[in-house]
């Protein structure tokens, strides 16, 4: 008996997962759309803008609000980092082929933790 039981335990429980699953169909025959190549440059900072990207005075602005903003150039990578990305070593090929994993493993998530309001638990 305890048995049966058990099988009606899991049975309830995976009928309650199924009912609780949000279905979803996929689009099979989604038509393709390109905005085409990025053809625009901004004339400050040279970012690449496709065309219906232009505000309505004409200009890309969304890179550096019209020259207003200014980056230092990037410094050269260091020594290690270009062995990695064009060496055909061993270890390179590697790297390469995990760098998403490697990516991912170093970010981080930003969190603003608050208390909540009021006495009660949640």
């Amino acid at each position: 008996m305890k048995w049966l039981r058990r099988a009606r335990k899991c049975s309830d429980q995976l009928s309650q997962r199924r009912a609780n699953c949000v279905h979803s169909q996929i689009e099979v025959n989604v038509p393709e759309h390109s905005y085409g190549n990025m053809s625009e440059v901004c004339e400050f900072c040279d970012a690449l803008y496709w065309e219906n990207e232009v505000n309505s005075s004409k200009k890309y602005t969304k890179c550096c609000q019209d020259g207003k903003v200014r980056l230092p150039n990037l410094t050269e990578a260091p020594d290690l980092f270009k062995e990695l990305l064009y060496s055909n070593s061993q270890e390179a090929k590697n790297y390469r082929q995990h760098i998403r994993e490697y990516n991912a493993a170093f970010a981080s998530m930003g969190a603003e933790i608050k208390a909540p309001l009021g006495t009660d638990p949640y």
